[in-house]
């Protein structure tokens, strides 16, 4: 039982510390143009939407689904996507005064983040 627990935290750990990775090598690329939208963040949490909705559903029908979810799902897209980021950035526009480019990524990252994993389940649907 304990090994078990143990090698859950290990596939979480692993998946995470790859995502993070990830997710840092999206702030080291080249700030596209001159806007306080925070395009990066929308980007990484867009992109990890669609990919928990195609992982949840092509691993329905998978043997090992309760693995690669902890890995992938937990691990991973927990390191790679960013909530606690994208509500910093909005309050940080918010105090700054930009109360409609605020407005506008709370708007955005939402209707985005919900289209996207649409988007993945149906591609997920197409490919299992």
């Amino acid at each position: 039982m304990l090994g078990d627990k143990l090698s859950d935290f290990a596939l979480v750990l692993a998946g995470g510390a790859i995502g993070s990775a990830l997710r840092y090598m999206v702030t080291l690329l080249p700030h596209g143009g001159n806007t306080t939208f925070p395009l990066k963040t929308l980007f990484v949490n867009a992109l990890g939407c669609f990919l928990i909705g195609l992982i949840a559903i092509y691993i329905q029908h998978h043997i090992h689904q309760q693995l690669i979810a902890l890995f992938l799902i937990t691990g991973f897209l927990g390191g790679f996507t960013t909530f606690s980021t994208f509500s910093y950035e909005t309050a940080v526009l918010l105090h700054d005064g930009y109360i409609r480019t605020a407005i506008l990524n709370i708007l955005i990252s939402t209707g985005l983040g919900l289209i996207s994993v649409a988007a993945g389940m149906l591609a997920g649907m197409y490919i299992r």
